[in-house]
Parts: C-alpha cells; structure tokens; sequence
C-alpha cells in the first residue's frame, strides 16, 4: 500500500471522526447567550421562604397514567395509605363519558398493563401475573407463578391474541426455557421452548415465535448480542445478525411480508435510531433519526394498519436538551406541531392507541394521550387531544388536585428555574448539562452545588428534580453535568471516556463545566461543593482528592472508591445470582480485572489510591444492603480516612439497598447534604425539631456510625 493511499485514509478517518463533534463556535454565542439571559430571569424572580423539606420532596399520590390500547380509556394508580406501606388503587377513567371507577386495591404492585382487546389489565406482581377483567369481576386473579426469578419473566401482551400475554417459564427438569402464552381465564398454551437463554423475543402476526436476540457468552467472546431466526418445525436457530455490544439493537417489529426487521440500533450511525433490516439482502435503512443530530432515539409509537394487518411507526421521540416528537408522516407531525403550539414544544410525550386502525387514526371517536414533565412543575400534567376537532382537555386534573390535598406540593409559581447548558471541555469536546438557579438571588456571589449523576451509564434530563429545587429553596445553584459516559447522545459521548475514570476525562468533563460556570458569572468560587449518589459518589471523593482545593464540601452516597474493583464485585455478584453477564462490556467501559497492568494502572487513578490528599469535610452515605456499591467497600474507605484524622462522617441506612428506600430514609439523606451545605457553605438550613421530628432526629442519631461533622 503506497505512503498516498495510508495518508488518504488516515485523512478520510479524521473527517469522519471530527464529523462526530460539530463546530460549536456558532452555538456556543447562542448558548452563551441563552446563559445570560436565563441568570437575568432568575434574579428577577421573586424570593421563596423557606419551604419544609417534606413538602419539597412529597409524590404525587396520583401515577402510572394509562392510555388503553383503543384510546378509550385511561388507568391510573393511587397511592393508599402512607408511603411506606407500598399500597394503591387502581381506577378506570371513561374518556367519554368523563367518570371514574375504582377496580381494586393492590400492595406491592410492580408493573400495569393492559390487554390488547382493552377489556383487561395485567399485573405483575412479587409472586407472579394476576388479571383484572376490568368490566366483569375486577378482583384481581392470580394467573400464574413467576419462581425462578432470574429465568422466569414477562413478556409483553400476546401479539395476535387480544386477551394473553407471554411469559418465559423454566421447566428444570429438561433445562429449558418455555414460552407460553395465558389467556384471561387462566389457559394456558405452550409456544416454543428452546436451552437458549435470550434477552429478547420477537413475535410474528400469529403470535408465533419468531425471533430471538441472545447475547453471546462464549469464551473470548466480545460482548455481542446474535440475533437468530426461530425455525417451528425443529430446534434450529439461524443467525441473521450480530449487534457489537455498544449497540443496543433492539427488535421492535416483524415485518413478514416484506421480510424485514424494524430494530432501534446505531449501526452506521452515531445515534440509536429507528431502521429497517432487510433480511435477504442484509442492509439497513434508516427510518428515522434524530433532525438536530443530537440525541439518540427515546420512544417511538407503533400503530395498527387493519388492511395490511401490520404494525407503523407513527411517532418518533428523542431526548436531547429536551424531550422533542416528530411525526413520521405529515399529517402526524401536523397535529403535533399544533399541540406544541398549544401546549409548548418541550418534555412533550405523545401516546397514541395502539390498536386503532391508522385509517381511524384522526376519526372523532379516536383519542391521542400527552403527557407533559416540565422543569417547573412538581407534577405531571395529562391531556386528552381529539384530532378529529383539534381540543385539548386535561381529564385528570382535579382528580390529582383532590388526591393531593392531603400532603400538598410545591405549586408552579415557587419552583426554581432549570435550563439546560452546553459547554466545551479542555480537549474540545462539547457537553451538555442542566443547571438550576435559587429565585432572586445574585447568581454570582450565590454558592454552587455540583451533582454529578449516577451510572455513569444514564444522563440527567429537563424534568423536575425534587431535591434540585430542595437545594435552591436553600439558597444554592446545582449544576448537573452530563459528562463523556452519560447516554442518550451518541456513541460519541458514551464511549468518549475510554476507561479513564477517576483522575481522568470524565472528572475533567465536570471539573471544566465548574469553571465554564464560574467564568459566566454562576457561583461563587470560594462557596463550591460536590455531593453526588453512585458513579456521582465517586466522582464526589475524586473531586475532594484531585481537586483538594476547589470544593468545600463533599457529599457521596453509595459510592465506590475504585471502579474497577467495583465492577469487579458487582459483575462476581450478577454471576452468582445467574443474572445475565455482561463481562465484556464491563471490561471494555470500565477496566479489565483480569489483566494485571490495566487494572493498576486503573488503580492508580482513582480516590482510593490517594485518599490522603482529602482535606475537606466529608459526609459518606450507605445502604446496609447494598448489592452494586457493597457496604464494606464504603466503611472500609471510611475508616481508612478516620485513621488519617480527616473530617469524615458516616451514615448507614440499616435497610436501604442501593438508594433510601423509606420516606424516612429519603428524608435523613436530605436533611444531611442540607446539613452539610449549611454548615460549609453558610446556605440556609430547616433544624430538625426534636419534638415535631422525634422519629427522624433518632434515625439519624442512630445511625451515624461516625460523626466528625456535628450532623446531629
């Protein structure tokens, strides 16, 4: 190969790679621009006093809204009793005829479908599927047991059969997996068993097995996910594709007729995007990807076409700074324009029926349901939108309103603003983040709270966050950074880290949006903290050890110190539990554990290692029955900093796992970062009444296992 042909191709491979990144210098005046005039808006607003913190962190006892499949009705769940107690009711909502029905009350209730014919509700539940036949006997059933949690799950409503639904069972005594579809009576049919275990199962229009996605755990195998062709007539598996683990190829639709494979992927592409796979010629053809070039697909709406007797995608959705729909034909995306004209054109989540023909699609009898998270709202707004005459209702509204009476919520009018960033990081990668303002105050000489999220495989998004607006009723700015690993953006982003955690890029992306901030005039310097929960816990003890001097305060819950070893533990775990492995992937985004110079090279990068150079305050937090950050990581690297006199404290959750899992543990955990900031940062502080607050002011002094902070 000549010297031209390799330099032609290195060239070739730099364009394509800077093409991942788009010029900022004509966004960043807008963004910049965006910045200013969002700090002007939010020293103009008026001052809030001080808000308890109960109220701030209350949940709407109204959730779990539900549009049924032939869009004539809505289900909603309502918190009974107390928040601990884990009870709610279910209710029916007649779209037409505007009435309510309770059906029934359930406790412990994990997740609500409905059935395709509209006429029954699944539930899953801790020990199995139960059945509400909504118009008959609503008392639910119990259909069948789920025993073998890790080999036994749900499948989704029966394709082809509006009154079932598929689970996989497990028969041990042949060592395999059954597929079996149960009806609302309880009958039940034997589909398809394979020894193939599988992540994912496709149906065709008979309900029929079709296709499997499997992820591959042979040795030396590199994380891919195959996805093979069910023959009925024998046990064999044809291969019609292999994903490379970064790709989350999911199968949405079987296209039989055509013989094609509707799939969410981002091959050839940096985005998930919505495709077609031909399955004779093997290629792909984007569908539908994102306009703006900058978000992975979120959501997309499937919908009944009775002459072709095929599912369509109608709708597709991408969350980039906000939550954004577009239609895939006009006639959709002209609706959609005009509810956005109605409604705003941000965090919009449009639902439409699944089992109305596409030709009834805009017919008077035919409902389209939205749901609207905003920033500066506590509660979820709902809406009903007949196409036919162009009119938006809110059904639930007052039904909402009445259920929180009891424990009201923070109103509009006093919530924080939020807007989203953009900023560039020190090697010239561009970031997005989100950032919340205390009301009328001096941003600038106003203290600033860091928040790095978990994962760090998630993001943060434009929804409103209650301890965000906990932190700015207290007078503080949160800055949320979606640094290089947080998802949702690309390949790119996701993978821009390349296992440099801890002293590396990924603290270099928060670290660097910290002093895009402070050059903005947002903060003041000498008023800086970091609190985070997860992968944010670790990036909390990698601010305070390579950062000594930035952050007053640090605040970590659950939080490893070394993420390899971390990564380590928790993939042992998953195998020990006969979860699904994912080794590779694990290795490939964080560090190899088996080879010796990556993984202490890995070592050497992270707060473990340096624990020494810690020279704040800081408040530890944990779960005594944590499963991904085990408890005696936490307490070892605690009692390691309390041998070297630093200012640590400690807080165990006796019954949390990996986050507080009781309204009194939600309310502990808040009131010790309100503590901690107040005490370092001179923010404003609600004191626990020891009278009013018995049984929280005795949690916490119980379980502060050290205390170097006068937390209580």
């Amino acid at each position: 190969m000549s010297f031209d042909t390799i330099l032609c191709r290195v060239v070739l491979s730099l364009v394509f790679f800077l093409s991942l990144f788009p010029s900022a210098s004509a966004s960043e005046h807008a963004h910049d621009n965006q910045l200013t005039q969002f700090i002007k808006h939010a020293e103009k607003l008026s001052s809030v006093p001080l808000i308890n913190r109960r109220k701030i962190l209350a949940k709407t006892r109204v959730f779990d809204v539900q549009l049924s499949p032939d869009g004539q009705f809505l289900s909603y769940r309502q918190a009974e009793g107390d928040e601990d107690n884990n009870r709610s009711s279910i209710w029916l909502y007649d779209i037409k005829q505007a009435t309510t029905k309770k059906l029934f009350t359930y406790k412990a209730l994990n997740a609500l479908y409905w059935a395709h014919n509209s006429r029954a509700l699944f539930l899953k539940t801790r020990n199995g599927i139960a059945v509400s036949r909504i118009f008959e006997n609503p008392s639910p059933i119990l259909l069948v047991k789920l025993t073998h949690q890790e080999k036994e799950r749900w499948l989704g409503s029966a394709r082809g059969y509006d009154d079932s639904f598929m689970v996989r069972l497990w028969d041990a005594h042949a060592d395999e997996f059954v597929i079996t579809r149960i009806d609302v009576k309880g009958n039940k049919t034997q589909v398809y068993r394979t020894k193939q275990d599988f992540s994912q199962v496709l149906f065709n229009r008979k309900g029929e097995v079709a296709f499997l996605k499997v992820t591959n755990n042979l040795p030396n195998n590199k994380g891919e996910k195959f996805v093979y062709a069910v023959k009925h007539n024998s046990k064999q598996l044809d291969k019609v594709w292999a994903c490379r683990w970064d790709d989350p190829c999911s199968l949405r639709w079987y296209d039989d007729k055509n013989q094609r494979l509707l799939l969410r992927t981002n091959t050839q592409s940096n985005f998930e995007h919505f495709a077609w796979f031909d399955l004779k010629t093997k290629a792909f053809n984007a569908l539908h990807q994102d306009p703006e070039k900058f978000a992975d697909v979120a959501f997309g709406n499937l919908v009944f076409n009775a002459k072709k007797s095929e599912l369509i995608l109608a709708t597709a959705s991408y969350y980039g700074d906000y939550m954004r729909t577009y239609g895939i034909n006009a006639q959709i995306q002209q609706h959609i324009a005009f509810i956005e004209s109605q409604l705003g054109e941000y965090n919009l989540n449009l639902h439409l029926p699944e089992r109305v023909d596409t030709e009834l699609l805009f017919s008077k009898q035919t409902n389209w349901f939205i749901t609207i998270r905003k920033p500066t709202s506590a509660i979820r707004k709902y809406y009903i939108y007949s196409p036919a005459t162009e009119t938006l209702t809110q059904p639930l509204a007052d039904i909402i309103d009445t259920a929180n009476l009891a424990q009201p919520m923070m109103t509009d009018d006093i919530i924080s603003p939020k807007s989203p960033i953009r900023y560039q990081a020190r090697d010239g990668f561009n970031l997005q983040g989100y950032l919340t303002l205390p009301r009328g105050v001096n941003i600038k000489q106003a203290p600033l709270v860091v928040y790095p999220h978990g994962g760090p495989w998630s993001r943060d998004y434009a929804n409103y966050n209650a301890l965000e607006q906990l932190l700015a009723n207290r007078g503080y700015i949160v800055f949320k950074p979606n640094f290089r690993a947080s998802t949702g953006f690309g390949k790119a982003y996701k993978m821009g880290t390349n296992n440099d955690f801890g002293n590396g890029t990924t603290q270099n992306d928060i670290i660097d949006g910290v002093h895009f901030l402070l050059n903005n005039g947002v903060g003041d310097k000498d008023k800086l903290a970091i609190v985070g929960h997860s992968f944010g816990g670790f990036s909390t003890l990698a601010g305070l050890t390579f950062t000594p001097n930035l952050f007053k305060v640090g605040v970590a819950g659950a939080p490893p110190s070394f993420m390899g070893r971390s990564a380590k533990f928790y993939h042992r775990f998953q195998k020990k539990t006969q979860r699904e492995s994912r080794e590779y992937a694990m290795k490939a985004l964080v560090v190899d554990w088996d080879d010796p110079k990556a993984f202490a090279k890995s070592y050497e990068k992270s707060p473990d290692k340096h624990i020494e150079n810690i020279n704040v305050p800081l408040i530890m937090w944990a779960g005594q029955k944590d499963r991904r950050v085990f408890i005696v990581d936490v307490k070892d690297y605690t009692l390691r900093a309390d041998e070297l006199k630093k200012r640590v404290s400690l807080f165990v959750d006796p019954k949390a796992f990996h986050s507080p899992n009781s309204e009194i543990g939600t309310l502990a955990y808040a009131y010790l970062i309100e503590k901690s900031l107040a005490t370092y940062l001179g923010g404003k502080l609600m004191p626990i009444d020891k009278q009013i607050d018995k049984a929280l002011y005795r949690f916490i002094d119980k379980n502060l296992v050290i205390d170097h902070n006068d937390l209580i």
